[in-house]
């Protein structure tokens, strides 16, 4: 199972193999061109992730976690100077093993997929800070129908 993501069209597929189980109409970050750079810059990461956790949440129904930063984000946060070498090891470490990476560098973390929580629901509108939303009902779907370690990719 795989979630593909563009954010040019604003649509989100869970797939199994070739066949697409479920298409979604989904809301990315304030600043949606480009990818994440740094901490609080409010923008969708673009790149290959995977699902670390999920939860249910009060502010978004439920979350589901996704491995940001992972290692071409740790060496472009390395070759600009935001993150120091423990900091990228740590990163490497963790994403090499399958493991939530850390999420409190100047790179930024807690990007997911999750739903309006309270919010009335408006599709492909960007107000989030950085994750992926769906209306709740989607998260629901998500939630219970792909596990942890399902394999992400967001597109430009």
């Amino acid at each position: 199972m795989v979630i593909e993501i563009w954010k040019s069209s604003h649509r989100m597929e869970l797939r199994r193999g070739d066949e697409v189980i479920r298409d979604f109409e989904v809301g990315f970050g304030r600043d949606p061109e480009g990818t994440k750079q740094v901490r609080g810059d409010k923008r969708t990461p673009v790149g290959e992730y995977f699902v670390t956790e999920k939860h249910h949440s009060q502010r978004f129904h439920r979350f589901i976690g996704l491995s940001y930063p992972n290692i071409e984000d740790a060496n472009r946060g390395y070759e600009s100077g935001l993150i120091g070498a423990d900091q990228w090891a740590k990163l490497f470490v963790a994403i090499a093993g399958g493991r939530e990476p850390a999420q409190t560098t100047l790179l930024g973390g807690r990007i997911g997929i999750h739903g309006f929580g309270g919010r009335p629901y408006v599709p492909a509108i960007d107000w989030t800070d950085g994750c992926i939303a769906v209306s709740n009902e989607e998260s629901e779907f998500l939630y219970e129908n792909i596990p942890v370690g399902t394999k992400v990719r967001i597109h430009d």
